[in-house]
């Protein structure tokens, strides 16, 4: 074997060793993407195993305060009906009042029974009035407030005064 022969074979060797490092070198890149990929999978499966239980109690959340704000609204609604009625009736027998004040012939004498109360609370507030309680304790006896039960009985006796 001369020399020419063996460096033609010696520069097959290289292109051969060269060929095969940049076989193995592109096998390894394509070993390391598909492993960063599989990284990849598993750390997002694993973000959303985590983070998928946080917004389904998020929204159970939500549905809860939801019902609540509907329970809170209705009774908004279910109170400003009693004001309503309330107010009607404090309506009526401030109207009430002053037509008897302004009346031409007022009766002798007055009596509680002589108002027909349009709240069922009126005759309760009268009845423990008679008995002595003080606004306070017919207010906390009756679940109203003292206010109203106050301007009741100051309309009474204005009423009475009248008289």
């Amino acid at each position: 074997m001369d020399i020419s022969q063996f460096k033609i074979w010696l520069s097959i060797l290289l292109v051969i060793d060269f060929l095969i490092v940049a076989g193995i070198f592109f096998y390894l890149s394509g070993i390391k993407r598909e492993m960063e990929k599989k990284v990849f999978e598993k750390a997002s499966k694993d973000a959303l195993k985590f983070i998928s239980p946080l917004f389904d109690e998020a929204q159970k959340t939500a549905e809860k305060f939801d019902i609540l704000i509907k329970e809170k609204r209705k009774i908004v609604r279910d109170l400003n009906e009693a004001l309503d009625s309330r107010i009607s009736t404090l309506t009526f027998l401030v109207n009430r009042a002053e037509n008897s004040i302004n009346s031409v012939s007022p009766p002798n004498s007055f009596d509680s029974e002589d108002i027909t109360p349009i709240h069922s609370n009126n005759t309760k507030i009268f009845e423990l009035a008679d008995r002595g309680y003080k606004a306070e304790d017919i207010s906390r006896e009756l679940g109203i407030s003292a206010g109203e039960v106050s301007m009741i009985l100051s309309l009474k006796k204005k009423i009475k005064k009248s008289f």
